[in-house]
């Protein structure tokens, strides 16, 4: 199953796609009866026709919106009544390649460095609690939570701080495995902005009652690399895609009863 929605990742990816289409219609040019060249040109005019849609920055943000406006930034968690001290600060991973031969900077990709950084600023707002890193997914023989431990030590983070989650493989299983390391004790959950819907349902489904942590924030009011100019660009087929990737995640989750 695990490989099946990775399969099906990969052809939402709208550049993934946009570029089946356009090649299949290619080849249809080249290689087949000369009967297949309208199909052909219908699929490359539709292949290249995803790529441009999906490129343009004000379709990705309209994609995006939905899914970061609801959680705002976090810039200082409030400890009240209702949110009573974390005992934890959980980040969840969101990939790494652990080549040996580069810094441990590098490892982590740039939504898991951002998610461990506030991760961070968070254990020092609150130095009792417990820095758990959850993730799974193996390079290089070194787990992601392995990696996230070795840049936060880095950081400055003490390593009798920190507690380490490597058996799950998504989102879905880093919720059911923290279950037994959170129990009913407060805790707040560190992850992308567009990510927190899904994430934040599936720890409520295992019971557990999150103070959201939202970060890795892609769309912005005042953003000095979007130029505002109506043409296609590989920044905004990536946001395209983070929230296709949501949409499908938040659908699959609700047809597996997951939240």
């Amino acid at each position: 199953m695990f490989v099946v929605k990775k399969f099906v990742t990969f052809f939402l990816d709208p550049l993934h796609m946009g570029l089946t289409l356009s090649l299949w219609g290619l080849m249809m040019l080249w290689f087949f009866h000369a009967k297949r060249e309208r199909q052909g040109r219908v699929l490359v005019t539709v292949g290249v026709l995803w790529i441009c849609i999906f490129g343009m920055d004000a379709v990705a943000k309209v994609l995006m919106a939905p899914l970061e406006n609801p959680h705002l930034p976090v810039k200082r968690v409030a400890v009240d009544a209702s949110h009573p001290l974390p005992h934890f600060v959980v980040v969840m991973a969101a990939g790494h390649r652990a080549d040996p031969s580069q810094p441990v900077s590098s490892a982590l990709k740039f939504p898991a460095l951002q998610r461990l950084v506030e991760g961070i600023r968070l254990h020092r707002q609150f130095p009792e609690t417990k820095l758990v890193l959850s993730g799974g997914l193996i390079s290089y023989g070194k787990k992601e939570c392995e990696t996230m431990q070795e840049m936060a030590i880095e950081l400055g983070v003490n390593h009798s701080s920190i507690i380490l989650e490597g058996d799950s493989r998504d989102s879905k299983d880093q919720a059911r495995n923290l279950k037994s390391i959170l129990q009913n004790k407060p805790f707040l959950l560190v992850t992308s902005g567009n990510h927190m819907s899904r994430a934040s349902a599936l720890f409520k489904g295992q019971g557990l009652n999150p103070v959201l942590a939202p970060t890795a924030f892609i769309t912005s009011q005042d953003d000095p690399d979007s130029f505002g100019i109506p043409f296609p660009h590989i920044g905004s087929l990536g946001t395209s895609h983070r929230a296709l990737h949501e949409y499908l995640g938040l659908f699959w989750a609700k047809v597996k009863g997951q939240i």
